[in-house]
């Protein structure tokens, strides 16, 4: 109550400093400033009159529904459970991180179900409900509910597939379900903050539009991906576009098959717990009679070799990427060789550009095996240098990859890879978020999970012809090479 008081006080203070900091010259009047803040004054709800909210978030009571199977998996020792609407949920208790409680739900179709018409507003459809209220409460009025509450609720509709994640504290699991539910069966955009959030999205495309980066960004996403329909970026216009009808008949759309949906759960909880309310909340989820997977769009990128380069930077600095894409099919060793692959090259990369030769700061290198439509591979390099030195330093790195996939690498190399991997392997697998990575892929991928838990003894198996064999499956012909170089050419060429 004293904290409260004082808070009072202070915001009934008369007194005001406002500080307009910008990079524009531009100025604003001291009676443009007072006008607008009069202005705002006339949205914004009176709160001194505080309605009675009620203390749970559900008004109706729910008849459990008992589960149609449950096994205890004694041997990686988590529970499956498939409830009465068809849900399937995997449930490993850990106390790794005291009384808090992960949970993740995910289902094939994403965006790609959409067509072109629709992309726009499925793009930003979870955005807007994630941030409006549920069934009769505004975002306000679940506030305050929630106050006091450990409690996190969240969607995501990505390209491939529809995401929830929550997560609570022991304490407040009840109330994670009961919003996990509110939020799947009676979501809503509310007009004043869906309102509120396009002026924040103009005004940080307005902002963007200044960014070398995101110009160039975008730019090189048009090239590489030769124009494709579906490459669309936010813009003024597309904002104003958007539907707040047809955004919420998406969010009910991919929310409302719920017996396509897989949950994994991690957490400090015991499983006698959990059930009851896996059987009260989550098997009375709605659901369909459809059977539904993503689309392939048929996204393309560039083939051959091709280079980038744009003159956008404000800094006095290159940024460089080497890309090269290939057709790699997934499966776990090879997936373990592309790590060992990047880590090894790492390496030489740091310890030759960086160090030996005072390049740059840091190299990334990263590779990536898509996991949904054609088997595609991914593998980057990027850094960023002085421009004088930029020609110099891509040639090292190309001669680099090209004796990696020539000559190999060497015994005591991958003996360094797999000791540190190793170390790194026995601390993450204790962890709650990589039972949550773990569980995750093999219920969205149907990965074997006895195999992702012995992933060390695969690493230890790998030979340095494995890598090689892999280096050349993945550095093939289409390379793109990006710069993002400064603005000025003619200081850039001294």
């Amino acid at each position: 109550a004293d904290i409260n008081n004082k808070f009072k006080k202070i915001v009934a203070l008369q007194d005001k400093a406002i500080i307009f900091v910008n990079s524009t010259g531009n100025k604003v009047a001291k009676r443009k400033i007072l006008s607008t803040i009069k202005e705002a004054k006339k949205n914004i709800e009176n709160f001194s009159l505080e309605k009675e909210l009620p203390t749970k978030l559900l008004s109706n009571t729910l008849v459990s529904k008992k589960m149609m199977k449950k096994q205890y998996h004694k041997k990686f020792d988590y529970h499956e459970y498939l409830l009465a609407n068809g849900i399937r949920v995997a449930f490993k208790q850990m106390d790794y991180n005291k009384r808090r409680i992960e949970m993740k739900g995910f289902s094939e179709g994403g965006i790609s179900v959409y067509e072109l018409n629709d992309l726009n507003d499925s793009r930003s459809a979870s955005r807007f409900v994630n941030i409006s209220g549920a069934g009769e409460f505004s975002s306000v009025d679940l506030s305050k509910m929630l106050s006091g509450k450990q409690v996190r609720v969240s969607t995501y509709i990505g390209m491939h597939r529809e995401m929830i994640n929550t997560s609570s504290e022991k304490k407040d699991i009840e109330t994670m379900f009961e919003l996990l539910y509110l939020k799947l069966t009676q979501p809503k955009i509310d007009k004043v903050t869906a309102e509120n959030t396009k002026q924040i999205m103009k005004y940080s495309i307005k902002q963007s539009e200044r960014n070398p980066k995101v110009k160039f960004g975008r730019e090189l996403a048009r090239f590489y991906g030769e124009n494709h329909p579906r490459i669309i970026f936010d813009t003024e216009e597309s904002v104003d576009a958007l539907s707040l009808d047809k955004m919420l008949h998406i969010f009910k759309d991919r929310y409302a098959d719920m017996n396509s949906f897989s949950f994994v759960m991690v957490g400090d909880l015991a499983p006698e717990k959990i059930e009851p309310m896996l059987e009260k909340y989550l098997s009375n989820l709605p659901t369909l009679d459809r059977n539904e997977s993503y689309v392939d769009r048929k996204m393309t990128y560039k083939k051959g070799k091709h280079k980038f380069v744009r003159f956008y930077n404000n800094r006095y600095i290159s940024n460089i990427t080497i890309t090269y894409k290939s057709k790699i099919s997934y499966n776990l060793k090879t997936s373990m060789e592309l790590t060992a692959f990047r880590g090894i090259l790492s390496v030489r990369l740091r310890e030759y550009i960086r160090e030996e030769k005072s390049g740059v700061y840091g190299v990334r290198v990263n590779v990536r095996l898509a996991r949904e439509l054609e088997d595609e591979a991914t593998f980057v390099v990027s850094f960023s240098c002085d421009p004088k030195r930029r020609d110099e330093l891509i040639s090292y790195v190309y001669q680099l990859i090209d004796e990696i996939k020539i000559k190999g690498v060497t015994q005591k190399e991958l003996d360094v890879f797999y000791k540190k991997f190793k170390t790194s392997f026995e601390v993450q697998k204790k962890t709650p978020r990589y039972w949550m990575q773990t569980l995750y892929r093999t219920y969205a991928y149907g990965d074997n999970l006895e195999n992702l838990l012995a992933v060390d003894n695969i690493a230890k198996e790998i030979t340095t012809s494995d890598i090689s064999r892999v280096a050349n499956l993945l550095i093939q012909e289409d390379i793109l090479e990006t710069q993002l170089n400064p603005k000025d050419k003619e200081k850039d060429s001294k």
